[in-house]
């Protein structure tokens, strides 16, 4: 009976070790509020009347552009290479061709396309 039991707790912990590493690259992208949204809802935002929706999409993408320049290992912003004006645009016309990856996703590719340059 015990071997059973270990048997099957064993095969349960390979389980969720392989579910993990397979999963570990859909982590990287996790994000809290506005950045798990749709480039799709950052699009319609844009229309919104009020504007409340679109200001949160931009306080969440200036921060998360602020705080990859405080954590990085040679601590440069990358907003000192582009101007936020310009960081919004580039999220713009990002997600108008990718309406089904997260806002998160878009920040991080406007982060490659900096460090490209």
């Amino acid at each position: 009976m015990a071997r059973t039991t270990i048997f099957g707790i064993c095969t349960v912990a390979a389980l969720l070790l392989a579910v993990f590493l397979i999963s570990g690259t859909a982590w990287a992208y996790s994000a809290f509020g506005k950045g798990a949204t749709s480039c799709g809802a950052w699009t319609e935002a844009k229309e919104e009347v009020s504007g409340r929706d679109r200001r949160i999409y931009r306080a969440w993408v200036n921060g998360y552009l602020t705080a990859y320049g405080f954590w990085v290992e040679d601590r440069s912003s990358p907003l000192s290479l582009i101007d936020p004006k310009g960081a919004l645009a580039w999220i713009d016309n990002y997600c108008q061709e990718n309406s089904l990856k997260p806002v998160a996703h878009a920040a991080g590719k406007l982060i490659d396309a900096i460090k490209a340059k």
